[in-house]
Formats: structure tokens, sequence, C-alpha cells
């Protein structure tokens, strides 16, 4: 009951705006209302007996499942858990919470201890991916995000539990409520995350030779997906049969991809990739603003050193300075990918300290979501995009760093559950090196993660210039029209911007690190709870105030403000009075 209060008050906390009136003015669900709107009228005005479905104001026409359909019968169980959720926010606050109970009782099954999991649904739900696609109103993609631990809960309740009737139940209800929310990257990535599980639990099967419960146990699994399946096949169908209509199907012509004639069964290579992370910007998952944060990113219009030149040169400082401090591989974006310092560091830690063969599964999935997630950086995902089934469907490769999220903040969890539930591993972790500098497991890999995290902060703290010139392909031409004092300021100010979060990343690792040697001596194993509780407030300190830079107070209007916007112009009142 504790934790549940800590986490609705967490989420309230965060949304605390929606209490003055103001509602989230996202801009995907902003223009969703404006498409739905000619069905929710036509169903309005047919006196509630009439269902439509097509709708005309979206392109040229599209089926109006791909939009909204009102008036259709919605399943009981999956209408009384939205009601819960959707309490605190069906386009907000509900996301995070769902993320945070279902990530909860993930870790609690998993065998954490309450302040462990704890620190794992902080890690997971408010990693800065989850609260920026928040703000661009990516409702249906957070909400299927927010379930996958629910879905890895039902897979280890069923391989582990005995009761297999009730386990695929749970599975199979934690899976149709993943896949009600119709985010088919999400739920592709997801399901070769699964698989990987699933590869990594028929190699265990079969060397203790548990041919027969493997067995039963992947009829049931596939029972449940069956079923989950099916439940949702209407969507499923529905959207495949549009997808051989529309870009995302095979076209009759074709375009040229970097002087290449491309003609795949999806969409465009390069309209695919456009979105690709650059291999160097995955630093972001541990330095926030190591490539500039945001695209058109704030900054202070007094101590900035743009702001101090351009009083210098006499123009005038706006009252709000924004610049593209982004300098990354993508046209644009919202924000950065950032799991957390701490989460970082306890996940490179898991690495070297737990000695479970899974934790390799894990760390393979991590490489191939990455490399996925480069997209046209990485020369292998031509080949993926050609050939791995589905692959060419989807669009933004950056997206795949979701499974990496989940993952990260997984490793953390279990890593940080060992050292506080279990004596210290004083076992060698290679016996001639551990006779030769007398260090042990703990040691060495709480010594070798600490490098390798708090070395790169302190390293870009110092020397940020050694990522870059600060200055990226797609923003060069655009800095040429700007004379070389203010571009010479702008550089400057992107190198402040990665020196500050790397040392501010630092500090959070050290503070972490410190907690872990201290409660680590003889005497104070006793006391190791107080570790896992000041390690989940030390990390929802750093995910919060990370957040806040993309999902905060600004992204919220008077709900007066927001129905304004919808009246129509006298452009649109003008195109109106022709009735012909």
């Amino acid at each position: 009951m504790l934790v549940l209060l800590i986490f609705v008050a967490s989420t309230l906390a965060y949304f605390s705006v929606k209490f003055d009136g103001k509602e989230l003015l996202g801009g995907d669900v902003y223009h969703w209302e404006g498409m739905a709107q000619e069905q929710k009228d036509f169903y309005n005005d047919g006196a509630k007996d009439e269902v439509s479905l097509w709708c005309s104001s979206m392109f040229s026409g599209m089926p109006a499942y791909t939009v909204a359909i009102y008036g259709l019968t919605q399943n009981p169980v999956s209408k009384m858990m939205q009601k819960v959720m959707y309490v605190f926010g069906e386009k907000d606050g509900g996301i995070v919470l769902c993320g945070l109970l279902c990530m909860y009782a993930f870790l609690i099954i998993l065998g954490c201890s309450i302040p462990v999991a704890v620190f794992g649904s902080f890690a997971f739900a408010l990693s800065s991916y989850s609260l920026i696609i928040i703000a661009a109103g990516h409702v249906i993609k957070g909400w299927a995000m927010a379930y996958m631990p629910l879905v890895l809960l039902g897979m280890t309740l069923l391989i582990k539990r005995k009761n297999k009737f009730l386990m695929t139940t749970i599975f199979t209800v934690a899976l149709y409520w993943h896949l009600s929310y119709s985010h088919y990257q999400i739920t592709y990535y997801f399901m070769f995350l699964c698989l990987f599980l699933y590869l990594g639990y028929l190699i265990y099967s079969l060397k203790k030779g548990e041919k027969k419960e493997f067995l039963v146990n992947t009829g049931c699994l596939f029972i449940g997906v069956l079923i989950a399946a099916l439940m949702n096949s209407p969507k499923l169908m529905s959207n495949y049969e549009l997808g051989q209509q529309s870009i995302r199907g095979k076209s009759e012509l074709t375009s040229q991809v970097d002087g290449k004639t491309d003609k795949s069964s999806g969409l465009d290579q390069g309209y695919a990739f456009a979105w690709s992370y650059g291999k160097a910007e995955t630093f972001t998952l541990l330095v926030p603003n190591i490539y500039g944060g945001e695209s058109g990113g704030e900054l202070d219009r007094k101590t900035s050193n743009l702001a101090k030149e351009m009083k210098k040169h006499g123009a005038a400082v706006p009252k709000t300075l924004r610049m593209n401090t982004y300098w990354g591989d993508q046209p644009f974006t919202s924000g950065p990918v950032y799991f957390g310092a701490i989460v970082c560091f306890l996940a490179c830690f898991a690495m070297f300290y737990i000695k479970s063969k899974f934790k390799w599964v894990l760390f393979a999935s991590t490489i191939f979501f990455m490399i996925l997630s480069f997209g046209k950086n990485a020369g292998i995902n031509d080949f993926f995009f050609h050939y791995l089934p589905m692959y060419n469907k989807f669009r933004t490769p950056s997206m795949a760093l979701v499974i990496p999220q989940l993952i990260f903040a997984l490793l953390g969890a279990l890593a940080l559950n060992k050292y506080m539930t279990k004596d210290i591993d004083k076992t060698p972790m290679f016996p001639k090196m551990s006779e030769k500098f007398n260090t042990d497991r703990f040691s060495f890999s709480f010594y070798a993660s600490l490098i390798l995290t708090a070395g790169v902060c302190l390293v870009v703290w110092i020397a940020p210039g050694i990522f870059g010139d600060f200055v990226s392909p797609q923003d060069a031409a655009q800095l040429a029209n700007y004379p070389d004092w203010f571009v010479d300021a702008l550089v400057a100010d992107r190198k402040d911007l990665a020196s500050d979060d790397a040392f501010r990343s630092l500090v959070f690792i050290m503070i972490a690190a410190a907690l872990m040697w201290i409660f680590s001596r003889h005497g104070m194993v006793k006391n190791r709870k107080f570790v896992a509780v000041a390690i989940a407030f030390l990390t929802l300190i750093d995910l919060w105030n990370v957040d806040k830079r993309y999902l905060n107070d600004d992204n919220y209007i008077k709900q007066r403000a927001k129905s304004e916007t919808r009246k129509p112009t006298k452009a649109d009142e003008f195109i109106l009075a022709d009735k012909d």
C-alpha cells in the first residue's frame, strides 16, 4: 500500500499542473482530435444509432479504424482497466502510473526486494523517452510500452508456477492489453525481446533435461499468444489489409536513395531511416545533453555565450532565447533518450557482478536493438531492412531504444538486489588477477563499472570537444548563413551543455557508488537496505529533473484556450461558404 501511495503521489506531483484546469497540448493528440471530430459529430448527430466506417477528413479519405470509431462495444475487462488508469490521465499521468505498477509487479515476481523494485520502476517509467513521447502526444505508444513488463511478468509466472491455467490466463490478459493499443512497431521490437528470452529458456531447459516442462510451457505460451491475437484480430487484420495499399506496402514507383534505386516491399528506405540514432549519440543514455538536448533548446538569455556575443555585437536578445542546440544525426528531436546515470552504472555493474547466464541474453538483446536504432548509420541495417520480416514497414529506428530502456532498468534492479539481499561476493573474478591485485568479484565489478561510466562522464566534463566539433552535417549548411562569432558562441554553448550534464551524471554516480562502497564494509552490511531506498530516491530526482526539461507546465494550456484553437479561420469560413 505504501508503494502504491508513493507511485500515485509521484504521478500526481509531476502532473500537478492539471489541478489548475489545464490540459496537455500534445501535438499528435491535438491533430487526432481534429481528424476524429467528423466521426464524433456523425455519431452524436445520428442519435448514436449509426457508426461511420469511413473518415473523409483524413487525406483523401481513410478507413475510420485508422482514426476513431465511435459507438463500438468495448471489451469489459479492458474497459475496467482503462477506467482505473484513465483517472490519472489518459494522455499523461495514467501512462506513467501504469508503467510504474507493471514494472514493480514484474520485479517483485523476480524476487527483488520492495525498495529495489521501486528503484527499477522509476528507472523504467521515468526514462526520458517515456515522458518525451507523452509531450508529443504519442499516447498509444506510451501505453504499449507501459504494459511490456506485465507481459514479461506473465511469461515468468507461466514458466515458474505450477497452476498453468491461471498463469496462462494472466499472460494472455497482459498480452491482450499490450496489443489492444495497436502500436505495432513497439510490439514488433518487444516480440524480438520475448523471442530472445524464449531461446535462452530453450537452451537452459535442454541443458537441464527439462524437455517435458519446456514443451508444456511452450504450449501454454502459444495458446496465450493465439487467444490475445484473436481478441485483437479485427485491428490486426484491418491494419494488415490497409498496409498493403498504403506507403507501407509495395510501391509501383521507385525512388533514388544515395544514388541507388530503392524498391522495397514496404517504406522507402530513406524515409524509414530518417530518424536514425547516431552511434556516438548513444552516450545520451548516460549524459543527456552530450548532443545538445532537443532541437530548439532554450539558452540562458543572460549567461549563455550566445547571449553575451549578441549583446556585444548589438543584436537584441529575445525574451526566450531558443536555438538549435541539438547537433546529432537526426533531422530534429524533441529530446534525448536518457536512462539515468545511476541506472547505467548499475546495469554495467550487473554485467560483471551477476552470474546468471540470462544476463548474456539481455546483453545480446541490448546490442541488437542498439544496432537497429542506428538505422542508416550501421550498414547491417540495410540487410535487416530488406530481409528481416516486416521490418521495412516501420520508420524511426531510434524507437528501438525502448527495449534497452526496459533491459537497463531490469539489469540495474537485479544487480542492486543481489548487492542488497546476499553477502558481498568475495570470490575471485579472475583467479590470477585476483591473486596479483588482491581483488574479488565485488571489487572488480564495482571499480570496472565505475571506471566505464564515471570515467566517460569525467572525460566529457573536462574535455567535451573529444566527441567532435559540435556541428552536425544537418545544420552545417544553415550555420553557414550566420557570422563566425554567432557560430562560435553557439558551439561554445553546446560544449557547455555537454560538460554541465557530464558533471551532473558524474555526481549522481559517485554518490550512489559511495553509498554502495560504504555499506559493503564490515559492520555496515546489516544496514544495506537504506542503500536501495537512497538510490531509488536519487534516481527519481535524476530522471525527474531531466524529464521536466521536455514535459513541464509549458506543455499545458487552459481547456478554454485549447478550444479557441479549433475555431475556423477566415480562410476556412471562405471555403465553407462555397456550398458547391
